[in-house]
C-alpha cells in the first residue's frame, strides 16, 4: 500500500519501454482522480505505448473497433 509497484520494465527492460511502464503506474495510482478516467482512457493509451515500443503499424481500425460508441477517436 505504502510502497511504489514494481514495474515490469524493472524485471524486462529489454521488452518494456519507459512509456509502458509510466502507462501502468498512472493505472496503478493510489489516488483516484491521479488514475485514467475510463478504461478505455487507459487501453488508449496502453495500445499507444505498445505500438511505439513495438515500432510495428499496429492496425488502426483496433481502435475505432474497441471505442465505446460515445467516444470519438482520432
Amino acid at each position: 500500500m505504502y510502497l511504489k509497484p514494481t514495474l515490469p520494465g524493472e524485471l524486462y527492460p529489454e521488452r518494456f519501454s519507459p512509456k509502458i511502464d509510466a502507462v501502468l503506474l498512472q493505472a496503478l495510482q493510489k489516488k483516484p482522480e491521479q488514475r485514467f478516467a475510463t478504461v478505455w482512457d487507459f487501453a488508449y493509451h496502453f495500445y499507444l505505448a505498445i505500438k511505439e515500443h513495438a515500432n510495428e503499424a499496429l492496425p488502426e481500425t483496433l481502435l475505432t473497433e474497441l471505442a465505446p460508441p460515445d467516444i470519438a477517436t482520432p
